[in-house]
């Protein structure tokens, strides 16, 4: 499950859950977006906040486009 669909699994707008989670909507849409990774600190209580477990989430190392370019250099 993607960090987006457990939001909207969880009936949360993108505001709202920064708000419950903590941080700013820009930060959480980054993730969302796979431009950035949260703190082991913030998945948990994105986890936590969704009603999901961390296992639950999709968890990326690396973000898309940094693993899609080093695909095309490697």
């Amino acid at each position: 499950m993607t960090y987006r669909e457990a939001r909207e699994k969880a009936g949360l707008s993108l505001n709202e859950a920064a708000e419950k989670i903590g941080v700013t909507r820009v930060a959480l849409w980054l993730w969302e977006s796979g431009r950035g990774n949260p703190l082991v600190s913030n998945l948990t209580k994105m986890a936590e906040v969704y009603g999901v477990t961390v296992a639950k989430l999709d968890i990326v190392a690396v973000p898309p486009q940094k693993q899609q370019k080093e695909e095309t250099n490697g």
